[in-house]
């Protein structure tokens, strides 16, 4: 470069002054940089502290190599500044400084370098301080989501657990949530204590760019995976408690059904025994109800201490059982009244036909009336011999459909 006049000077001075703010730029994206925010605020352990520590010793050089341009810079100004038309020895004074042909001492070293050089070497530490801040930054990327994401869902696991009585039980789906807890712990404080240490580098470029690299995100995904996993578990241990419960009160409701069946029965065989005569009816079955009650027994006892899953498979069978114990209830209670029913039966025909009788006008018909006075006697005496009664009104049927005149008094037809 050379320096012929003032207005070339100036225009030196200017791009001097510009390359200056320029490093000031570089310096406070740095500054602003996520990665250092991140480190500094960080308690640093194994290869982040010893890494960080090389970049900071870097940044502080930077500031200084930034400091050095700037003196450069007021020098240059300085010396233009001394008369309105530089002098040629001003010129030479500027092209001088300006060029490779004066060095700059470097601050904390015996080394002086010119002020291209100073700015190279301030882009190589640039370029190895925010090789570490973008590392950081991206394990960052990386794990903080995942451990959000991880916190999340084992708070909600943890919430489930409790809701479902699961604190101190020893359901997998319980006990996992603590190993998860350590996981969790454990990748917490690589992520805030040594990031870097799951940053593996590529190849540098050969053109000076910052090292690109890949974050290994051994056990992170395994342990999203895993808090998932055990959330689904917790929230299914949720649905079969609640189902279980429903399920539960319907079984409850269903012995209630059946033991009120079962009184009814009892009674039923009592009047039966004392209407009807004949054998006596066998006794209502217990066994049903007792299953059922049993049974309740055994489910109330799992959902008091939160054994969910044992508590859904008894009553998957409890259930069924339940549902098929009202209908034999009800089955066997329609058979024990029967004989009522056949009573009922044969009362009503026997009523039917006494008024078809009257309709006809044979109310004094005496055979008639006898046959319908002995089947009456039968039907409305206790207890009542079925069998004897049915042929009874059977034989008043008879008579009643006989063809005819009346004949009163038991006379016979004319």
């Amino acid at each position: 470069m050379s320096l012929h006049d003032e207005v070339a000077a100036d225009a030196a001075i200017d791009r001097l002054a510009a390359e200056h703010q320029a490093m000031f730029e570089r310096l406070m994206r740095l500054h602003d940089h996520t990665g250092r925010k991140l480190l500094d605020a960080g308690v640093l352990h194994g290869q982040t502290e010893r890494r960080w520590a090389v970049a900071r010793e870097d940044l502080a050089r930077m500031w200084a190599f930034h400091r050095a341009h700037g003196e450069v810079v007021a020098t240059a100004r300085h010396t233009r500044g001394r008369r309105a038309r530089p002098s040629g020895r001003d010129l030479a004074a500027l092209e001088r400084l300006l060029t490779e042909s004066t060095a700059v001492r470097l601050p904390d070293s015996e080394r002086s370098v010119s002020v291209p050089d100073l700015v190279a070497e301030f882009r190589v530490l640039e370029r190895d301080v925010r090789a570490v801040l973008d590392a950081a930054d991206q394990v960052w990327a990386v794990f903080g989501p995942c451990i959000d994401q991880c916190e999340e869902l084992l708070t909600s696991a943890a919430a489930t657990a409790a809701e479902v009585g699961l604190a101190d039980s020893d359901d997998v789906a319980g006990t996992s949530l603590v190993a998860l807890g350590a996981r969790l712990d454990e990748l917490r404080a690589i992520g805030l204590s040594d990031p870097l240490s799951r940053w593996t580098p590529a190849r540098p470029d050969p053109r000076g760019a910052s090292p690109a690299g890949a974050v290994d995100r051994a056990g992170v995904d395994e342990l999203v995976a895993d808090c998932r996993r055990a959330q689904a578990a917790l929230a299914e241990l949720d649905e079969l408690r609640r189902a279980s419960t429903d399920r539960l009160d319907r079984v409850e409701a269903a012995l209630s059904e059946l033991e009120e069946l079962e009184r009814q029965a009892v009674i039923c065989r009592a009047e039966v025994a004392l209407k009807i005569a004949g054998p006596p009816p066998p006794e209502p079955d217990p066994s049903l109800a007792a299953a059922l009650r049993a049974g309740i027994a055994e489910a109330r006892q799992l959902r008091a201490v939160g054994r969910w899953r044992e508590l859904s498979e008894t009553l998957a069978g409890l259930h069924e059982r339940a549902e098929r114990a009202p209908a034999l209830a009800s089955a066997a209670l329609d058979t024990l009244r029967e004989p009522l029913r056949i009573r009922r039966e044969l009362r009503a025909r026997l009523e039917l036909y006494r008024v078809k009788a009257d309709t006809d006008g044979r109310t004094e018909d005496l055979p008639l009336e006898r046959a319908y006075r002995a089947a009456y006697d039968l039907l409305w005496t206790a207890p009542c011999d079925l069998a004897v009664a049915a042929r009874h009104v059977d034989e008043y049927l008879h008579l009643v459909n006989r063809t005819g005149p009346a004949q009163p008094h038991g006379g016979d037809r004319a």
